[in-house]
């Protein structure tokens, strides 16, 4: 189904408000129940609607129903999977995408990883292809300071996830 076919399907059935980034049901058919929130949370945290035989996550769904037509990648903003506000979805690349995901390891903070050979946290950015060390520190938290400042001084400041 292209993007023309898919839009017209969503647009029957379904009703996005893009203040809110709530999908619900247009009319009543079958299980579906008219006002009721459409689609269901998978294990990847993610809302789904199926839509003619095809799972769709309700971002993709709500970003191609308010600008008609569909990315091949879609940020959250504020990495919330379930906020899908449309002045929380943007359209990026792929590495865009994976500057904005928490980091790797025990940490909550992007760019940050516990280093167990030292006992220290490591802080590093990705510029492109190349992996940036930014060093090690005592603490979570300065590890991270050390990204957003780096963050900062490389222009990638809006892939910086907002807590």
């Amino acid at each position: 189904m292209n993007d023309t076919e898919l839009r017209y399907m969503c647009n029957k059935y379904l009703i996005y408000n893009p203040l809110t980034g709530v999908i619900i049901y247009r009319i009543s058919r079958g299980r579906w129940k008219a006002g009721s929130m459409a689609g269901t949370i998978g294990s990847t945290g993610y809302r789904t609607i199926r839509i003619d035989c095809t799972n769709y996550r309700s971002h993709r769904v709500g970003f191609l129903m308010h600008h008609g037509h569909l990315p091949k990648m879609i940020d959250h903003i504020n990495g919330d999977k379930l906020d899908n506000r449309i002045n929380n979805l943007r359209e990026c690349t792929a590495s865009q995408n994976m500057r904005n995901r928490e980091g790797w390891g025990a940490s909550k903070f992007a760019g940050v990883s516990w280093f167990k050979r030292d006992c220290k946290w490591k802080s590093q950015i990705r510029m492109g292809n190349k992996r940036i060390h930014l060093g090690y520190f005592d603490s979570e938290g300065d590890a991270a300071t050390a990204y957003v400042d780096a963050a900062k001084r490389f222009g990638l400041i809006e892939y910086i996830r907002r807590s």
